[in-house]
This record gives C-alpha cells, sequence and structure tokens, in this order.
C-alpha cells in the first residue's frame, strides 16, 4: 500500500496553525505555576478583554481554585491590565474541556462550561459532567448558575448499561439531531456496526449550525472510527478536514501523526508531529506517543523514559481516571509493575463496569500472576462481549498463557481486523501469527 503520509501533512499542519501572522500590538501571560488554558477571548464594552479559561493552583494571578480544577475568567483593560479573575467550579472537574464567555446587555457575562462537581459554586448537578451555565455581574460576582444534563444516555453508556442507554437513544431519535447522531455513532460502535457508526459522525459533522466546535469534534471523531476500522486514508481525509476547521486540534494532528507510525512507517516524520504536539499542548498524550515511536524503533531506554514521564503526569490528580487504560497498558509491559495496574483496573471496575475495563482487570490479575482470579474475571465478565482492538490483543494474550489456544487464536483474529488501534509492537506480533 502507499505511503498516506508525507512532509507536506506537517507543512500543511504548521501552515494552517502559524500562516499569516499579524504584527504584535502586545502579549502578556496570565497565571501561576499550575496548568491555565485558554479557551475563548472576547471584547467588551469598555474596550477591554474578557477571557475563559481552566485553572488548577492558587498562584500568581489565580486565586479562589476549589480542590481540583476550576473554570477562571478574566478581565483585563484595553492594553492587558488584570482588572479581576473569578474562579468557578466545586471540589471536581470544571472548566477543562471548553470555557465560552461573552458579555450580555447589562454589562455582566455568560459563561458556559462543564462541571463534574456539584458543591462549591455548583449546584443541580444530574451526575457525571452537565453543560453548566453561570451569570455574572459586571465585578465578576455570581448571579445565577444552572446545570443543564440528564442521567439519561451519557451516563447510562459510560457505566456499561448499554440496554438502557439504547432504550435512552430511541427516545432521542426524532429529528436525527447533532446530538442524537452523536450518540448513536458511540452505541453503534461499542455494538460493532462500525460503518454505521461512521455514517453516523459524518451526519452530525453536517448538522451543526455553523458551529465549528461541534463540526470539529464530529470530524475528528469520525476519523477516529475510520482508523479502528482500517479506512486509513479516509481517517486521514478526515483529520484534514477538521485541522481545516480548527488548526489547533492537536487530537487530529497526532492522529495524522498515528497513521505515519503504524501504516507509512515513517518513524521521523511521526515523530515530529507528536513533539509539535508535546511543545503546543500540556497534556501528557504526545509522551505516550513518542514512547510508541521509540518502541516502533526498538529503543527499549527511550521507551522507558517517555513511559515513566508519560505516567508521571498522567497519574496527576487533574485528570482523575481519564488515563488510566494507558497506564494499566504501561504498568503491564514496559514499566513492569503489574500491581499498580491492577489497582487502577479495579478503581475503574467500581465506576465503570462494562466488558472493556473488566478485560483490563483481567489482564492486570494476570500479569500479576493472579491467574485464577484473572480468569474468573474474564468468565464473569468479559467473555462473549463486545471487545476493541487492545482488549482483544489481551484476552488472546492472557488465553495463550493460559494454554488455551483455540480461544487465543480467535481473540488475535479479531484483535488483528482492529490493528491500527493497536502500537507497531502489538500489530507486529499479530502479523507473526
Amino acid at each position: 500500500m502507499k505511503n498516506l503520509l508525507g512532509a507536506i501533512v506537517f507543512l500543511f499542519i504548521c501552515s494552517n496553525l502559524f500562516s499569516q501572522a499579524p504584527d504584535i500590538e502586545w502579549q502578556k501571560c496570565y497565571g501561576g505555576i499550575g496548568y491555565e488554558r485558554s479557551y475563548s477571548i472576547d471584547t467588551t464594552f469598555d474596550g477591554g478583554y474578557i477571557l475563559g479559561a481552566f485553572a488548577d493552583f492558587n498562584n500568581g494571578d489565580v486565586s479562589g481554585v476549589h480542590v481540583g480544577a476550576d473554570c477562571w475568567i478574566v478581565k483585563t483593560d484595553s492594553i492587558s491590565n488584570l482588572e479581576w479573575g473569578k474562579c468557578l467550579g466545586g471540589t471536581e472537574m470544571d472548566g477543562y474541556y471548553f470555557v465560552d464567555v461573552h458579555q450580555t446587555t447589562d454589562s455582566g457575562f455568560i459563561v458556559a462550561t462543564q462541571t463534574s462537581s456539584n458543591n462549591g459554586d455548583v449546584s443541580g448537578n444530574h451526575g457525571s459532567y452537565d453543560f453548566w451555565v453561570v451569570k455574572l455581574n459586571s465585578s465578576g460576582e455570581i448571579q445565577w448558575q444552572k446545570c443543564l444534563g440528564g442521567s439519561g444516555f451519557d451516563i447510562a453508556f459510560e457505566r456499561g448499561d448499554y440496554r438502557k442507554a439504547n432504550t435512552l437513544l430511541s427516545a432521542l431519535s426524532k429529528g436525527n439531531s447533532y446530538g442524537y447522531l452523536f450518540r448513536r455513532s458511540k452505541y453503534q460502535h461499542y455494538d460493532g456496526s462500525l460503518d454505521t457508526a461512521i455514517a453516523c459522525m459524518k451526519r452530525a459533522a453536517e448538522k451543526t449550525n455553523n458551529n465549528n466546535y461541534l463540526k470539529q469534534a464530529a470530524l475528528s471523531n469520525a476519523a477516529d472510527l475510520c482508523l479502528h476500522k482500517g479506512l486509513l486514508e479516509e481517517a486521514a481525509d478526515l483529520y484534514l478536514q477538521s485541522l481545516s476547521v480548527d488548526a489547533a486540534d492537536f487530537h487530529s494532528m497526532s492522529g495524522l501523526g498515528w497513521i505515519a507510525l503504524v501504516h507509512d512507517k515513517n518513524h521521523s516524520l511521526a515523530a515530529t508531529i507528536f513533539r509539535f504536539v508535546q511543545q503546543h499542548q500540556h497534556s501528557p498524550d504526545a509522551l505516550l506517543n513518542l514512547e510508541q515511536v521509540a518502541e516502533a524503533g526498538s529503543d527499549s531506554l527511550l521507551q522507558k523514559k517517555y513511559a515513566a514521564e508519560f505516567a508521571r503526569q498522567a497519574g496527576d490528580s487533574i485528570y482523575g481516571r481519564m488515563y488510566n487504560k494507558y497506564l494499566i497498558d504501561l504498568y503491564t509491559s514496559v514499566l513492569h509493575q503489574p500491581a499498580k495496574a491492577v489497582a487502577l483496573a479495579k478503581e475503574e471496575t467500581l465506576s465503570r463496569p462494562t466488558p472493556q475495563v473488566f478485560a483490563w482487570y483481567a489482564w492486570s490479575l494476570f500479569c500479576n500472576n493472579e491467574q485464577d482470579k484473572a480468569y474468573s474475571i474474564f468468565k464473569g465478565w468479559v467473555s462473549g462481549r463486545p471487545l476493541e482492538g487492545l482488549e482483544l490483543y489481551y484476552m488472546g494474550k492472557m488465553m495463550q498463557g493460559l494454554n488455551k489456544g483455540y480461544n487465543a487464536q480467535e481473540f488475535f483474529k479479531a484483535a488483528y481486523k482492529n490493528r491500527y488501534d493497536l502500537s507497531p509492537a502489538k500489530q507486529k506480533e499479530l502479523d507473526k501469527i
């Protein structure tokens, strides 16, 4: 098969992100020694600016962060002097994914963000992540707040209650809205109907009413699904479409880097893209990608270095459990700490009892020399249920280690269909099998 990517892709990324840079009149950094991220900025009636951001530590310009992380609203004058800042949230993760703020006709401000808290400034959370709207006066004091959401499809799906999720999804079907199509795509992916999942996500991208945030999310998710199915040319095209909507879409940049790594075997281009992402994004994702580049290049020392640094950063409480899947993979492989994997996987089963999570748990137990318990977990929670590429690979390795050759082969065959989800070393192993 031909190479799908080349240096032109990286030039495309850079030119879109940094082309036609205007002359700088002034610039200003706001924050402290923690992690701050800006999501939106708008002009105000007095000629100043209002910024919607995220902050996780009380230091420097930041004060009032609750335990965890908060949405941070910053008001400046016309030449960047900070007039006031306000942290909004509770003791969980608030404002991490987006913060949008605009001035209202009464000179106050309306803030739209996400919350998983139900204390502090937040009340009325329906469970898990809610959409959160906050009205501030002109000085940044809260006038009212409202959580919007429900304990419906999203929570049922995340908790692995797929029967309930499907029932609730059916109730949303009228009108084929963006929200319905996006959720239907998620469900069809779980159910193994990838063609339908891809089609639904593409249709969702067409129903965004010119909302670039929603369009970019649908395009990049559609690209991920195509990658999962092995449609790499289509995946690359969708990632590029997503980047044309948002040139700073680091997820799509990383997707292109992954295609360069696992399909084109262009380790140099992949590493260049991942290092570029690492320089411009503070999350640990790029470190994991660079660990996999090092693995592909058989550089075990560099691989372990990146793995250890990823584990250090991803284990920060700011990220909650969002990186546990990848930490479990590293602890059961290059980092050789299976007991840590067992602890993480067991914790996951308590909050998200899905077949995928129990597959992590079974694999972690197996790697920790608890074979009988691992097989018991497999029989009770994993066997006969839908799994994705990494979990299929794990179960194949576990069956192989338990001398259940036929079962191992069946899992390996299924994993091979999703091989582009797997690291180059795992793909190479499946190629031999």
